[in-house]
């Protein structure tokens, strides 16, 4: 089983700025989240997810994963 990293609130955001600078935009932080996670889900057979999103920044990330 993979090991999957849990940080804190403060520490996520920290992740995303530095995630950030490195980026030409945001839009391809959201990318490459939703890529990420639909590849994780494709490695997984038989397994299906459903996309609930609202508005903000993480609204973007679902539209992008569930496209």
């Amino acid at each position: 089983m993979a090991r999957i990293a849990v940080v804190s609130a403060e520490g996520a955001r920290a992740l995303d700025a530095q995630t950030i600078a490195t980026l030409p935009e945001s839009y391809a932080l959201m990318r490459r989240a939703a890529l990420a996670a639909a590849e994780w889900l494709h490695a997984r057979p038989g397994r299906r997810a459903a996309v609930f999103v609202g508005p903000g920044n993480n609204g973007g990330d679902g539209w992008l994963i569930a496209g």
